[in-house]
C-alpha cells in the first residue's frame, strides 16, 4: 500500500489511525451527499438532513457539510483504493449506490449492513452488478459486516477462448 488514505469523520478514531499510518490523507467529512446530524449520546445517531428533527436547539447536535464519496476521492486524488471500510449506521446502501463504479478502482470493501433498511441481500445484489464478489461476513458484538472483493476475473470471462 503506497500512500494510504484515511477518510473518517470520527476525530478520536482518525487520530488513533493516523499514528499507525504514514503518508496518509485525512478528510473529515461524511460521504453522504447533503447533511447529517450526529448526537453525542449516540441514540438515533444519524438523521438525514431533510428529515424533520426536534434537535435544532440542542447543544449536543452537530451539523456538518457532506459530499459524495466520489467527489472526496477526486479531491484527494485517490480513485484507486486497496481497502475501503464503510460504517455509517444505516446509509451504507445509499452511499454505495452513488459511487460511479466504472470510475473508481476499489479492490476490497467491508460494509456494515445490519442497520440498512434494504438488507444485506439488496446490498450484495448491488455489489454483484458492479463486479464484486461476496467474500465473507464479519460478526462482532454490535456490528455485522460483509466483505466484498473486486471480481478480477470478470474481464477474462468476457472473452471466448478457443
Amino acid at each position: 500500500m503506497s500512500q494510504p488514505t484515511l477518510i473518517d469523520p470520527s476525530d478520536g478514531q482518525s487520530q488513533a489511525i493516523l499514528r499507525l499510518l504514514r503518508n496518509q490523507v485525512v478528510f473529515n467529512a461524511s460521504s453522504w451527499s447533503g447533511s447529517f446530524i450526529m448526537e453525542e449520546n449516540r441514540s438515533e445517531m444519524f438523521h438525514e438532513g431533510n428529515q424533520k428533527n426536534d434537535h435544532e436547539n440542542s447543544k449536543n447536535v452537530y451539523k456538518v457539510q457532506c459530499f459524495p464519496l466520489y467527489s472526496i476521492l477526486l479531491a484527494v486524488g485517490k480513485t484507486e483504493i486497496d481497502f475501503f471500510g464503510l460504517d455509517v449506521e444505516g446509509s451504507e446502501f445509499k452511499i454505495l449506490k452513488t459511487i460511479p463504479w466504472h470510475k473508481v478502482d476499489i479492490k476490497t470493501l467491508s460494509v456494515e449492513w445490519n442497520h440498512i433498511p434494504e438488507g444485506e441481500a439488496a446490498m450484495t445484489q448491488l455489489m454483484q452488478r458492479n463486479k464484486f464478489v461476496k467474500f465473507g461476513h464479519i460478526e462482532m458484538a454490535f456490528s455485522r459486516e460483509v466483505v466484498y472483493i473486486k471480481d478480477f476475473l470478470d474481464d477474462f470471462r468476457q472473452f471466448e477462448f478457443d
